[in-house]
């Protein structure tokens, strides 16, 4: 009876689960947590990337980088000396005539001797009437500020930096882009070149002196008077 019962064991160990060598040839690589051996007829476990590793980006997700617009080149020089001067020169002798359109009109309407006066003859007459223009000289020069300032900002901005001298003798104003300046500098400008002008061109003269051609309220704007082409 020895016989039968020592074969039992050997037919046990026959239907133990063994692992197939395409298996093995899988699970190579694997992490250890995934390497198991893999039962026969049983497919082979799918790995999965670790939970740190973060997936890769979605091409369809990347955000849209939009061309810069293109840029117009404008070819310009800093404008001649003697264009700017003539320029100023125009430009003052329109908004003088203005200012004698008013002391004319001031002196014409109020009669030398008065409002309820009566006219005085001769020499009279004529100290009279200094007396009328010289007490309508202080609105006539606050006149002459605020028609300077409204007639050299609101050209500028307004028609491409230009005022009617500027476009006679082709200049015009633009900032550090090349464009005509904004309204707040070309206001900043436009009063600043009234005080220089008021301390004897005292701002005008370094364009002498400067290579760009650039005054003192050019400076401190940030702007040039140039000539294009």
């Amino acid at each position: 009876m020895a016989g039968p019962v020592a074969a039992a064991p050997a037919s046990v160990a026959s239907v133990a689960p063994s692992v197939t060598a395409p298996a093995a040839s899988v699970l190579k690589g694997l992490p250890p947590a995934l390497a198991r051996p893999t039962p026969s007829g049983m497919p082979p476990p799918i790995a999965t990337p670790p939970a740190d590793v973060a997936p890769a980006p979605d091409a369809a997700a990347a955000p849209v980088v939009k061309a810069p617009p293109a840029v117009r080149e404008v070819r310009a020089r800093p404008a001649a000396l003697w264009r700017r001067a003539g320029a100023l020169l125009l430009d003052a002798c329109i908004v003088g005539g203005v200012l004698a359109l008013f002391l004319w009109l001031a002196v014409a309407l109020v009669p030398p001797g008065g409002v309820r006066g009566a006219p005085l003859p001769g020499l009279d007459g004529a100290v009279a009437r200094l007396r009328t223009v010289q007490d309508a000289l202080p609105p006539a020069l606050l006149l002459g500020v605020l028609l300077a300032v409204v007639y050299s900002a609101v050209f500028a901005f307004l028609w491409g930096g230009r005022t009617v001298g500027r476009w006679l003798f082709g200049i015009q104003l633009v900032d550090r882009r090349g464009v005509a300046p904004a309204p707040g500098r070309a206001v900043a400008r436009a009063l600043l070149a009234v005080v220089s002008f008021g301390l004897c061109l005292a701002g005008f003269w370094l364009a002498l002196f400067d290579r760009r051609g650039q005054t003192l309220h050019d400076k401190l704007t940030r702007t040039f008077v140039v000539r294009p082409g």
